[in-house]
């Protein structure tokens, strides 16, 4: 699907699922496709990254982007960590969509070849 209709549209789609559950059944029924989704993003980014780096830095490109994404975890973690102890699992979750949204807009706004 991410080729054909354009991963911007699949990941717009999975992104709006992944907010709308509000009971722990729909947790349960959402997870095993977000383990789904994932499986089929990464090749998709993974090729997305690919057609952005000229040939000779692909290599760096790739380093790069999984340091920053590795780097990006740790105080993710943290935060989620915080809010689900002090605040609650839906702030946890809330928290991960607005930081998805927020990601999804800077991204159409910067994304190469915008034109």
């Amino acid at each position: 699907m991410g080729s054909a209709h354009g991963a911007g549209a699949f990941i717009l789609v999975i992104f709006v699922l992944i907010m709308l559950p509000t009971e722990a059944l729909h947790i349960w029924i959402l997870f095993p496709l977000y383990g789904i989704y994932k499986g089929m993003s990464e090749g998709t980014l993974r090729a997305y990254l690919a057609t952005l780096a000229p040939p000779e830095r692909k290599a760096t490109a790739f380093g790069v982007y999984h340091t920053v994404v590795g780097l990006m975890l740790l105080p993710a973690s943290v935060v989620a960590g915080y809010l689900w102890d002090n605040v609650g699992p839906e702030a946890t979750f809330l928290y991960g969509s607005g930081m998805s949204a927020l990601a999804a807009v800077i991204f159409v706004i910067f994304r190469p070849g915008k034109g």
